[in-house]
């Protein structure tokens, strides 16, 4: 077992796979920091003409987290298939599944601030935060998973440099990079 997970992190080489799903998952967590910070702001508005420029970082908050599509294709394509490979497909297959689970709620998310205008502000507001609050709850625990059970198994299992440099090298060529936007 790995004793020390950030400095089992630090330790990887640029260009690993796992560097690049670590680092991956640090934007995210930023942005999830964000969407609650907003969340937040939301609060202070009773009408959805005071709030357009919380509301206007809320769908950009969103879109950056439906922008991460690439980082789980990159886990379902090149990483749980190099561990399914391998033998490991309970840990893998659950991912798969939470992952089918936090899509839903993204784009679940993305609608209700797109219609946060049509009907009662308050109540969209409320259903906002709810759903939001669920989301960041589901995605700071699957990171968790991930990070301090899945990832140092897949190393652990995974033992051939070469492997690795090729499930990088398939990340960057079938996949590509998440693209997150800045929102001020």
């Amino acid at each position: 077992m790995i004793e020390n997970i950030t400095v089992f992190y630090n330790n990887l080489p640029d260009g690993h796979l796992l560097k690049l799903l670590h680092d991956e998952h640090e934007s995210i967590k930023y942005i999830l920091d964000e969407l609650e910070r907003e969340l937040q702001s939301l609060n202070n508005y009773s009408i959805s003409d005071d709030a357009g420029s919380v509301i206007e970082k809320l769908k950009i908050l969103t879109a950056n987290l439906l922008n991460a599509e690439p980082h789980h294709q990159r886990e379902e394509d090149i990483l749980f298939e190099a561990m399914e490979k391998s033998g490991i497909s309970g840990p893998t297959s659950a991912m798969k599944t939470e992952h089918v689970g936090f899509r839903e709620y993204k784009d679940k998310l993305k609608n209700q601030i797109d219609n946060i205008n049509n009907g009662e502000f308050k109540e969209n507001k409320s259903r906002i935060r709810y759903t939001a609050t669920g989301l960041i709850g589901f995605i700071r625990g699957h990171i968790e998973k991930e990070e301090n059970i899945l990832y140092p198994m897949a190393f652990q299992t995974l033992k051939e440099p070469e492997l690795w440099r090729e499930l990088s090298h398939n990340s960057e060529k079938r996949i590509g990079p998440c693209h997150f936007q800045k929102t001020s």
